[in-house]
Parts: structure tokens; C-alpha cells; sequence
């Protein structure tokens, strides 16, 4: 709840509280609704739902898929970086993103391994200080394009790569 309290703060109140008409029970928002209320607000924005008065699961059903579609909902992470990063450098900084230095760190580091991985996943090279030896290895590809896309991802992850034509 304080991500969404922190949210209210920075931008506003900008979401809805969904009722069952009926019944006026909360269906969606209840964290919305809780954070008004540790905020001392005493109305909140209000969306009604119409349910037929023998429709005991569709309040639920709809309970459900708000909470399951908002777990299911994919940032792309590499954007998202950029955007925090951005953020972070603003005269606000992280305020009301729902991200901390921390967590913005985390997500940092795990793009950093993720791109190691996707780079170095044939090629690996030692975790320790260990120095490297020199060799010199001789592949035959296809065509130039896949020769020199195995030349530049190897250039990531070794120093002194050179792609030369036999």
C-alpha cells in the first residue's frame, strides 16, 4: 500500500474504485480505497457495475481478473531501465515510480547478467582474475553476416577479436 499512497501523493488520485451497484461492495481497488483512507480522504472516485441480483460470481469473477491482469501485465524491462534512469536524474527522481535506488540497482544487475549470459553463453569466460591466453581459432561460416555476428558478439566478451578472410 505505500507504493500506491506514494503514487496519490506524487500524482493525484488517477484510478477508480469499482462497486457492485447492488450490493455497493468494493469489487477492484481496495488498496486503492485503504490508501484514501490512511491519506484521511473520505471519497474517492467511483465506477458503478451492474450485476443481475442472481449473479453471485460475476462481482468475484471480475474481482479476480482485475487482480490476475495486473499480474500478468509485462513491462519491457530494458525500456523501463531507461526510463528510470532518466527519472533517477530528474529534479523528482524515483518519487512515485514505485521504484527505490535499490530496486532500480536489482533491475540493473539483472539485465547486466542477462545480456553476459545471452553474450557469453558460448563462449565463457572465467569469473576469476584469471588471465587470458591467446589464441588464434579458425571457423568457417555461411556467410559474412553470421561470421561477423559471432565476430562482434565475441568482441563483447574478449579484447583483441579480429574477423579475417582466409
Amino acid at each position: 500500500m505505500d507504493v500506491v499512497i506514494e503514487s496519490i501523493l506524487r500524482h493525484g488520485f488517477n484510478g477508480v474504485i469499482t462497486c457492485n451497484r447492488r450490493t455497493r461492495e468494493i469489487i477492484a481497488g481496495h488498496t486503492r480505497y485503504d490508501a484514501l483512507l490512511a491519506l484521511g480522504e473520505t471519497r474517492g472516485p467511483l465506477v458503478f457495475a451492474d450485476y443481475e441480483e442472481g449473479d453471485q460470481y460475476g462481482p468475484t469473477a471480475y474481482m479476480i481478473v482485475d487482480n490476475e491482469s495486473a499480474r500478468m501485465a509485462r513491462m519491457d524491462e530494458r525500456q523501463e531501465a531507461r526510463l528510470l534512469l532518466a527519472l533517477r536524474e530528474s529534479n523528482a527522481g524515483l518519487r512515485g515510480t514505485g521504484f527505490t535506488e535499490e530496486k532500480l540497482d536489482h533491475l540493473l544487475a539483472k539485465l547486466a547478467a542477462e545480456d553476459d549470459e545471452q553474450i557469453g553463453h558460448h563462449f565463457g569466460r572465467p569469473m576469476d582474475e584469471t588471465p587470458l591466453q591467446i589464441f588464434q581459432v579458425v571457423l568457417t561460416f555461411d556467410s559474412p553476416d553470421r561470421r561477423d555476428e559471432v565476430a562482434a558478439d565475441l568482441a563483447q566478451v574478449y579484447d583483441n577479436v579480429k574477423a579475417v578472410n582466409l
